[in-house]
């Protein structure tokens, strides 16, 4: 169960640089 939560972490500080990157293009 550990590796789920370090795989959904990971997703998500991805998609928050990701989104911060975009906002930062504009």
């Amino acid at each position: 169960s550990k590796n789920y939560i370090w795989a959904y972490a990971s997703f998500q500080f991805a998609a928050v640089i990701l989104f911060a990157h975009i906002f930062y293009s504009i």
